[in-house]
């Protein structure tokens, strides 16, 4: 096929280059055609020969262009079969490209289908779950709330049983009842005399405490029982007598010397409600809280004295009356605190008491700073600082020791004997 398309080129070549000739000789012969006939036979000659030349040239060369044409197809049919390869692997390529796409895509869409509709089945449940949770708040409130009223409820009993059992016995002719605890006969109420006026520094919260072991100290003293005061503005909407109060609380005050702990604080809180003034109810607290320490109850006192403090100590200043009975409350949450182990708690609120009431001349200030200074000694005696407890206790002695009230002397006897034993382990 390549050798006659060259065939074909070198008769176009030929009828090129021997066109012009032609092309010439009618122009050149136009005068004398005949006389130019050999030479126009002649040029045709040479012609043929030069065509027979270049077909023998062209036979010669046939199988080279014949062999170049094989080379050049098989040439052309291996390019196109790697061509053909290169795009059969891409779209091969392509396609699973394209398929693994597809296959994420309908993951994907399968997961969200899946999810959707287990939220869907689950939905209720979680609704249900949600209303349970609602419903169980609900009724711990209404529990928290009937505990609440029982216990009101209870008090309120309990403070109608007393009153009607004292009307029952008020008439001549009175039934039979259930008799309240049986208490003794107490004894006359000791008036706590209001301090002179005098600014007191309100307490400051107490420091936290140590785990140090020291000697226990004393008791508490019993709270004083409060004044007879003016009547100031009763606690409910009806004015209450004064010799209630005093009655129920004197009948506490019995119980609690007899031993008898519960019917002590089921007077008292048969009291508390009608307390006339605030001076009235914090005696009350302090001695409820007395009472508490004496039954084990530890927490329980130490709660009614923080009680005390927190409510009345900062109308101290205004309010003279109330000074001894915060003063009494910390000392003795001075006294709680050595009791649980937290030492340097309680020296820091024996320090308090002794800085604000030194300078004193009440009775029960003055009987609360002698039992700081002896319970600081103590503490400073455990903790082995012998020459500081020695020097605490001495000051006892030089401060009260000519003191007529019988607690105070007391005081400075044990403080001595404590100073002597001091000096002997030395």
């Amino acid at each position: 096929m390549v050798a006659r398309i060259l065939v074909l080129l070198g008769f176009a070549l030929l009828f090129g280059l021997g066109a012009p000739a032609f092309a010439e000789t009618p122009r050149a012969a136009a005068p004398a055609a005949d006389a130019h006939i050999p030479e126009l036979l002649q040029g045709l000659t040479e012609t043929k020969a030069a065509v027979s030349r270049l077909q023998e040239q062209l036979d010669q060369q046939g199988p080279f262009f014949d062999n170049f044409s094989s080379d050049a197809t098989t040439v052309l049919g291996a390019a196109f079969g790697l061509f053909g390869t290169l795009m059969a692997a891409f779209v091969a390529i392509f396609t699973y490209r394209s398929a693994a796409k597809a296959i994420v895509t309908a993951k994907n869409e399968a997961r969200l289908a899946a999810k959707s509709e287990t939220e869907a089945q689950i939905a209720p449940y979680k609704q249900k779950l949600e209303g349970w949770d609602r419903l169980e708040a609900n009724m711990t409130d209404r529990l928290n709330e009937i505990e609440r009223l029982h216990k009101e409820a209870a008090d309120k009993i309990g403070q109608l049983n007393a009153m009607l059992h004292e009307s029952l016995q008020e008439p001549k002719a009175q039934a039979a009842e259930p008799a309240p605890p049986q208490v003794a006969d107490p004894a006359p109420p000791q008036a706590v005399e209001p301090a002179p006026p005098q600014a007191v520094e309100p307490a400051p919260p107490l420091p936290e405490p140590a785990s140090d072991q020291a000697a226990e100290p004393p008791e508490p003293a019993k709270a004083p029982v409060p004044a007879t005061p003016i009547p100031a503005t009763p606690v409910s909407a009806t004015p209450i007598p004064e010799s209630k109060f005093e009655e129920r609380y004197r009948q506490g005050l019995a119980a609690h010397d007899n031993g008898d702990y519960p019917a002590a604080l089921y007077w008292y809180r048969l009291a508390e409600d009608l307390a006339p003034d605030m001076a009235a109810r914090a005696g009350l607290l302090n001695a409820k809280a007395q009472t508490e320490w004496q039954a084990g109850e530890l927490g329980a006192a130490s709660s009614l004295w923080q009680r005390v403090l927190d409510s009345y100590d900062n109308l101290a200043c205004q309010n003279p009356e109330l000074v001894p009975h915060t003063a009494i409350a910390l000392c003795s949450t001075g006294i709680a605190q050595s009791k649980r182990g937290q030492h340097e708690a309680a020296s820091a609120t024996y320090d308090l008491v002794i800085h604000r009431f030194a300078n004193s001349s009440h009775p029960v200030l003055r009987e609360q700073v002698a039992k700081a200074l002896f319970n600081k000694g103590t503490e400073q005696g455990a903790k082995g600082q012998i020459q500081a407890a020695i020097k605490t206790y001495g000051k006892v002695g030089r401060s009260f020791g000519d003191a007529e009230e019988p607690a105070l002397r007391e005081l400075v006897a044990k403080a001595r004997n404590s100073a002597n034993e001091l000096r002997g382990k030395a």
